[in-house]
């Protein structure tokens, strides 16, 4: 069944937003790793929780880039397996690939949403400031769940060409 035009537009949209606010949380990230490193080396102070933090924030900067980086087909691939010149034989592989990614980060998603639920009785928290995990598990899931989207709404135009990978990134 052929996705349509404003599936896929929602989706690039839904992805660059989530981008964005993994670019405003890269940029939190840099500024407070900045003020730690102030903090413990010149006023030999050192910020309480501020890893806990660090982490938070790296972890919705990681879930911004994952789809994003699919969007734009940056992420590493080796297409071994469609080498061939047979285009059935690439198809075949493309869509085993692309459902089994699907299958794969679907059961990815339900360990987030099971862990994430299960909260402090679980000892989901971070060690300082005691945050509980379900935020950076919900980034995490938007992240992975937009990967999925993305996976599905391409176009098999979309998909690496053997030929284009060779001549390297232009």
């Amino acid at each position: 069944m052929p996705v349509s035009e404003l599936h896929r537009r929602i989706v690039g949209r839904a992805i660059t937003f989530w981008a964005g606010v993994g670019g405003v949380s890269l940029v939190l990230l840099v500024l407070a790793t900045g003020i730690g490193v102030f903090f413990r080396y010149v006023l030999n102070t050192p910020i309480n929780g501020l890893r806990d933090i660090s982490q938070l924030l790296l972890l919705i900067c990681v879930s911004g880039a994952i789809p994003f980086a699919a969007r734009r087909g940056a992420h590493v691939a080796v297409d071994l397996l469609t080498l061939t010149r047979h285009p059935g034989a690439r198809r075949t592989v493309s869509i085993f690939i692309g459902a089994s990614s699907v299958v794969l980060l679907g059961v990815v998603l339900v360990a987030l949403a099971r862990q994430g639920s299960c909260g402090f009785r679980c000892g989901h928290f971070t060690p300082d400031l005691v945050i509980p995990f379900w935020p950076m598990y919900l980034a995490l899931g938007i992240g992975f769940l937009l990967y999925v989207l993305q996976i599905i709404s391409r176009r098999p135009a979309d998909k690496p060409d053997s030929k284009r990978d060779i001549q390297g990134l232009e």
